[in-house]
């Protein structure tokens, strides 16, 4: 979303979010927890347990006891994976895309296996990322995560308008 305080998986959203309930009181709701993006602003991101671009395996977010990457920043974006566990039970699991501007986190993508979120061109993405699998047992979630750069071309002689350096992937 890209109205403040309007992400359902972030607890600053608060009467927008999607609480759980609480362990021992069901009337008292709980979460959902803070999302990669907001953390990152925040300085609270682990910047050792991001993951690299390409096919990758997330841990949930808020699990720092287990080891691998925590989330994976593609471009401008923070992908996080978040299971329907602990401060999480009031969604079902799913995998994360937010940005950040303004100051603040704002969500694009809620991503359940075998969808994808991409950006740019719809022909020619500058890049995409794919959620390939999501095991809750293992509590994991593979994605794949691809950037595409843009390679210079040159078009004619550089002296009619129109022609010269171009960019093209």
């Amino acid at each position: 979303s890209d109205v403040d305080y309007n992400d359902p998986y972030d607890v600053t959203s608060m009467f927008n979010a999607k609480p759980g309930p609480h362990p021992t009181n069901a009337n008292l709701p709980v979460g959902p927890g803070l999302n990669a993006a907001f953390m990152k602003r925040c300085g609270w991101l682990d910047t050792t347990r991001a993951a690299s671009i390409g096919q990758v395996v997330l841990r949930p977010l808020h699990r720092r006891n287990l080891s691998g990457p925590l989330y994976s920043v593609v471009g401008q974006y923070y992908v996080e994976y978040r299971p329907s566990r602990r401060w999480d039970t009031g969604f079902s699991s799913v995998v994360l895309v937010h940005y950040i501007a303004n100051k603040t986190s704002y969500l694009v993508a809620e991503l359940i296996s075998g969808s994808e979120f991409s950006w740019g061109n719809a022909l020619s993405p500058f890049g995409s990322i794919r959620v390939d699998a999501i095991d809750d047992a293992a509590e994991t979630a593979t994605i794949t995560a691809q950037r595409r750069g843009l390679v210079p071309v040159w078009i004619g002689s550089g002296r009619i308008q129109g022609t010269g350096m171009h960019w093209s992937r």
